[in-house]
This record gives structure tokens, C-alpha cells and sequence, in this order.
């Protein structure tokens, strides 16, 4: 061929381009791949705008003397002539990636395609935060610019940079030779292989992108599909696609919405980005982050759209499953406050009880009788009992909450079990002259953990003695139901409750200590125990009362041999 012989010896970039064409497919190349990029003549100049710069770039590092001359070099050792492909490196003035493009035509070196600013798996930040130090760059600003770099594998980008350097040469030797055979013979048939290529090149860029791209005329038909869009489409042709909707895939509403999106575009000439909800026909939900752009012919006449989208559905469960997180986390700590609200104001009263004997001793015992003394050193030890009490359930709420309390059921006799935790009680019961009747078979048995269920029954049978006047009753019962689980129940002739403090019982949010009938302390922080205890062995408990009546705690638990 003679096509050296057509070359001048001085060649523009732009004597074989329309620039705002180009500009058009520089911006939609870096929109469709995440990357930023302009192109440069050799000597480093820019000829088109730059598409998709990131901030740490354009705003912070070349707003530096030093950051910005590191840039000019690093765009020279980049934009090297290299006819066998592109130069793929770390920026000098940096660290991110970029890759160079080196058009020539006819040997001649005419501009550069340069891309990057993307981060990837082999990026340092600490080298990042000394180049922030070295340029005098704000850190916070630098790294706060830096989470917002596009990340980019670096096995995509390579792929990214080799198709570029392919897609940017041919198309300049083509519109090279289109430009030179202008007013030859072979003007139509080169226009024609220029086409069959760019549409090739085109096509090859569009779907070794994992986007899902698509073109749509003035009807919002599809008339263009990559394989990304295709697939998510559910078809296995690209051509299947052409001539159909999106009623043709999607639920009616999201198709409207889509086509009233289009819509707005055409009519407005305005690009549009947005996440939504994409509800496929006979597919699970999905979500992308969207932009479509209105698509012009020569003249800039409107004549359909342009889609492309990333497919968000990961991200978007991510999100949601830590606004659940974060939703619970915020439960938690008001929980806590709560409880530790509870757990200060009731240590208070028996701590200053105590203290206030103490006082009363050191300062008063050579005047004290020994009655006197003895009546004192009694409330001290009650006192003390109490302040034991309420930390032995901290202490077991605690190892709960923690995962280390240790659940090992066993079959238990129902009789014996109980038994044995209220002779701790008798004292209690004892001092205001109150009876503890049972009614427990001697055949029945439990399939429980010996420590948890003694913790139950001594908060409930101590409760049950707590709020009950001088001289009454309280009865501990036991029975088998018919699907073989053993119900228990600790019934007092106390003082009761009203609904609204029944209500209240097994919720740590909520302040339910009041005093017994001879002023005993409550922390309600036994029956917070008891559900957690009895809900481990997959039973439940529950409350009968009325003021002035008593009342009835009741609680399920699985009969022996379940083991």
C-alpha cells in the first residue's frame, strides 16, 4: 500500500478527530470502567477535558508545587512512545494506578490515552500517608480523598489498559486513513472496515465489562444490549433483546418508573443517576446504582438513551444488615444504661444502711448496751445479705450475657430440688411468721441444670416471702402436665400487683424494684434471671396477681428422660 506516502510530516491529533466526539467517548469510557482519563499530545499538553478525575488528583496532590511537578513527570514516564502496548505503573506522585496509550500513527508519536487513578490490593497506605507528609498535603484531607479513590483489582485494570491501547490506536489509524482517502476510490470501503472495526472494538469494550450496558430508542425499546445486560436479562443472545421493553422483563411498576425515567431524559436532554429497585418478573429482587444519558446524532438531536449500571445488590444488603446492627447496638447500650441505672440506685440503700452502722458503732459503742450493739450487728449482716444477694445475680447476669455460664442439664427430683433451695429461706420466713406449705409429688422430675434451676426457685420463693405480710402463706407446687412437661408454682397471700406492674416484670427497660412489706429492698433483677434461666431450657414463665389477692409465678420446664 502507499500509505506511508499520504502522511505528512507533521500530524494533529485533532486534524484526524472531531474532539467533541471524542471527548463524548473519553467521558462514557471513563464512566463505563470507573477510571479517569484524558488524552495529551507528546509533550504532555492536554487536548481533551479531563473525565472522572478523583479528588486526591485534581484537588489536593496537584494542588502542590511538589505533588504537581511529580504529576508532570509521572504523565511523561507514562506517555513514553510504546508501539507494542500501553505502560502500566504506580503514579510517581502517589502511588495509584495509571496506564498510558501511546497513539501513533504511520510511526509517528501524535498523542497519548492515558488512564488510572484507581487503588487496588498492592496499595500502602502508609507509604500514601509519608507522601502526604513528603508534598504537605493535609492527612486528614489526603486519606478522607483516598477511601473515595475507585478500587480496581489489578488484573481488571491490565485488561482495561491493553483494550484502551488497542481501541485508541486502531481508531486513530482509521480515522487517520479515512481523512487521507477522503477524495479516493477507496473512501467507501475504508469508511466501511473503520466501521466494522470500531463496532468490533466497541463491542469488545462493552462486553468485557462486568456493568450492564444498553442503548434504547425513542420508545425506550432496547436496539443495543451487552452480554452483562443480557444475562441479568435472562437471555443468552444479545439479539433476543432487541425490539423489547423493560415490561418484557421486569414487573409492571418498575417498568413504568424506567420508562418514565427515559422519558424525562429525552424530553429534558438532562443525565440522570440513582440507585433503585430493580423487580425482575421470575427473579429475586436486585439493586444497581444507574446512569442513563441521553444518546444524540450528529446534528444533536436527541434520538434515545443510554444505560449503564453496577449491580449494588451485595452493598445494599451490607448496609441494611448493619443499619440492623447498629439499630441493636443502640438497644443494647440503652439497655445497659438502664441496668446500670438500676443496679446504682439499688446498692445505694443497703450500702448506706450499712455504713450508717458502722458509723453509729464507731462512734457510739462505749455508751451502747449490748441489745443495742446486737440490733445493729443483725441489720448490718441483713444488709450485708442483701448487698451479697444482688451481686451473686450481677454476677450470674454477667457470666450469662458473656456466654460463659455453663448449661449442663440433668433429670432432677422436683421435691428434693426445691427443698433444698428454700432451707436457705426458712430464716427469712421465720422472722415474719410466715408458713411455706408444699405440695410436690415425690415421682416427679425435671430434665434442668441444677445451678440455674436453684437460682429460679430461690429469687421466686424469696420474692414470694419479700411481699407477703406477718402471718401469711406462701406454697410451692408441682405437677405433670399431659404432654409430660412439669409445671411449677410459687403462690403467696402477699400484697399483689396491678396490671400495669405485671407488664413490667421480665423487661430490663423498665424500673420495677419496690420494697417488701417490712421494707425488704428490690432490685427485679431476680426475675430478669429467672426468664433468661427458664428460657434456656425452652420453657417460659409467667405472673397471675391482683392487688391486695397475692400472686401466682408459674413456670414450664421439660420433663425428665429428654436427655
Amino acid at each position: 500500500m502507499q500509505k506511508d506516502r499520504l502522511i505528512p510530516d507533521v500530524i494533529r491529533f485533532s486534524d484526524i478527530f472531531n474532539l467533541d466526539a471524542i471527548q463524548h467517548i473519553q467521558d462514557l469510557f471513563a464512566d463505563a470502567t470507573g477510571v479517569a482519563s484524558i488524552i495529551t499530545n507528546p509533550d504532555g499538553s492536554p487536548i481533551t477535558h479531563p473525565s472522572n478525575f478523583c479528588r486526591l488528583c485534581n484537588e489536593i496532590i496537584r494542588k502542590t508545587d511538589t505533588g504537581l511537578l511529580n504529576c508532570f513527570k509521572s504523565d511523561a514516564e507514562i506517555g513514553r512512545p510504546n508501539p507494542k502496548g500501553p505502560v502500566i505503573q504506580p503514579c510517581l506522585s502517589g502511588g495509584l494506578w495509571d496506564a498510558g496509550a501511546s497513539i501513533i500513527v504511520g510511526g509517528k508519536h501524535i498523542a497519548n490515552w492515558l488512564i488510572g487513578q484507581v487503588k487496588n490490593e498492592e496499595l500502602d497506605h502508609n507509604q500514601m500517608l509519608q507522601y502526604a507528609k513528603e508534598i504537605g498535603a493535609d492527612r486528614n484531607d489526603f486519606m478522607k480523598a483516598l477511601e473515595d479513590v475507585p478500587v480496581m483489582s489489578k488484573e481488571k485494570f491490565v485488561k482495561v489498559a491493553h483494550m484502551l491501547f488497542a481501541f485508541a490506536n486502531e481508531i486513530s489509524s482509521k480515522a487517520y486513513q479515512n481523512s487521507q482517502l477522503i477524495h479516493s476510490n477507496l473512501e467507501r470501503k475504508q469508511d466501511l472496515e473503520t466501521l466494522d472495526k470500531e463496532q468490533y472494538l466497541m463491542r469488545t469494550l462493552m462486553d468485557n465489562l462486568p456493568d450492564h450496558i444498553y442503548f434504547k430508542d425513542l420508545e425506550s425499546r432496547f436496539i443495543r444490549v451487552n452480554i452483562a445486560q443480557s444475562k441479568f436479562l435472562g437471555l443468552n443472545d444479545c439479539d433476543k433483546a432487541i425490539g423489547k421493553s423493560d415490561y418484557d422483563f421486569f414487573t409492571e411498576a418498575h417498568a413504568r418508573m424506567a420508562y418514565d425515567d427515559e422519558q424525562t431524559i429525552i424530553q429534558t436532554g438532562q443525565s440522570m443517576t440513582k440507585e433503585e429497585r430493580l423487580v425482575l418478573a421470575n427473579s429475586p429482587d436486585s439493586w444497581v446504582y444507574a446512569t442513563k444519558l441521553p444518546i444524540r446524532n450528529k446534528e444533536g438531536k436527541i434520538i434515545g438513551t443510554f444505560g449503564i449500571s453496577r449491580e449494588i445488590t451485595e452493598r445494599k444488603l451490607a448496609e441494611e444488615e448493619i443499619k440492623l446492627k447498629n439499630e441493636l447496638l443502640q438497644t443494647i447500650n440503652a439497655e445497659k444504661d438502664k441496668f446500670f441505672s438500676i443496679l446504682a440506685h439499688d446498692l445505694k440503700g443497703p450500702l448506706s444502711a450499712f455504713l450508717g452502722a458502722t458509723q453509729i458503732l464507731a462512734e457510739e459503742i462505749q455508751n451502747m448496751s449490748f441489745e443495742e450493739i446486737k440490733e445493729i450487728t443483725i441489720n448490718m449482716k441483713e444488709s450485708a445479705s442483701n448487698i451479697y444477694r444482688l451481686l451473686e445475680n450481677l454476677l450470674e447476669w454477667s457470666r450469662l450475657k458473656r456466654g460463659l455460664l455453663e448449661f449442663s442439664p440433668e433429670n432432677l427430683n422436683v421435691k428434693q430440688l426445691i427443698k433444698t433451695c428454700i432451707e436457705v429461706l426458712k430464716e427469712s420466713a421465720r422472722k415474719k411468721s410466715i408458713i411455706i406449705d408444699y405440695s410436690l409429688p415425690d415421682d416427679i422430675a425435671v430434665y434442668a441444670d441444677s445451678r440455674m434451676m436453684e437460682t429460679v426457685i430461690r429469687n421466686l420463693v424469696s420474692n414470694a416471702i419479700k411481699f407477703t405480710p406477718i402471718g401469711g402463706k406462701v406454697t410451692v407446687a408441682a405437677e405433670k402436665k399431659s404432654d409430660q412437661s412439669i409445671e411449677i408454682k410459687i403462690i403467696d397471700s402477699g400484697i399483689g400487683m396491678t396490671p400495669e406492674l405485671k407488664g413490667k416484670l421480665f423487661l430490663l427497660n423498665e424500673k420495677t424494684s419496690r420494697k417488701g412489706t417490712e421494707g425488704e429492698p428490690s432490685t427485679g433483677l431476680g426475675l430478669l434471671l429467672c426468664k433468661e434461666f427458664i428460657g434456656k431450657h425452652m420453657g417460659k414463665i409467667w405472673v397471675e396477681s391482683e392487688v391486695g389477692k397475692g400472686s401466682v409465678f408459674r413456670f414450664i420446664l421439660p420433663g425428665a428422660g429428654k436427655n
